[in-house]
């Protein structure tokens, strides 16, 4: 894993949480595409205080 790659870990465990869908990125094969759920949405604002 080189510097600039971010960890994974957090994203699969938002994606087990249902908060986040990963889609294949048809530009990219190599790499998936992440958009917030309903569910990620609601919680986004609390993230947000978290990190603030």
């Amino acid at each position: 894993m080189t510097s600039n790659t971010p960890p994974v870990a957090p994203r699969g465990r938002f994606v087990r949480l249902g908060a986040v869908d990963t889609e294949p990125n048809p530009t990219r094969p190599d790499r998936v595409s992440c958009r917030l759920t309903p569910k990620g949405l609601t919680f986004f604002p609390v993230v947000v205080v978290m990190i603030s």
